[in-house]
């Protein structure tokens, strides 16, 4: 029974080691071109009438777009990193509506003004850009309200 248990942790711990990866695809994959390099783009509609919509993503490829058109405000949530590696991107395209409306994005990311909450003005779109390190998305760009 105790080399079940044994064998059992040893698989548990086995998986959740390869989580996520803190090397690059290119490098874990072998390869020095980009044929490892995933696109991947996730349209989102937003729901009138919702306090705030959650949106919860996980990432899977190089780089993944997330564009989203609002109608009130939201919150992104990472809800797995188990397919990411070092270098992967996310992009987040916003278009506000009518209204001022409030990004918030929960889970693993790193912002380099301290915050989750990101202010929208009307009728105004915005970009944020995240970039994998291996354990945490760090933010790298910003252009807000344009």
């Amino acid at each position: 029974m105790k080399q079940l248990i044994t064998l059992v942790a040893f698989i548990a711990l086995g998986f959740s080691a390869n989580a996520q990866f803190r090397t690059t695809r290119q490098a874990y994959f072998g390869v020095q071109d980009a044929s490892v390099t995933g696109y991947k783009t996730i349209t989102v509609s937003d729901t009138a009438g919702a306090t705030v919509d959650t949106i919860r993503i996980r990432p899977a490829s190089s780089i993944t777009d997330l564009n989203y058109v609002t109608t009130d405000s939201a919150a992104i949530n990472l809800y797995s990193l188990a397919s990411c590696y070092k270098g992967d991107e996310i992009h987040f395209w916003v278009t506000n509506g009518g209204f001022t409306n409030a990004l918030y994005l929960t889970g693993s990311f790193v912002f380099s003004t301290g915050t989750g909450r990101i202010a929208l003005t009307a009728n105004k779109s915005s970009m944020i850009a995240f970039r994998f390190d291996g354990v945490k998305f760090v933010e790298i760009d910003r252009v807000l309200n344009y």
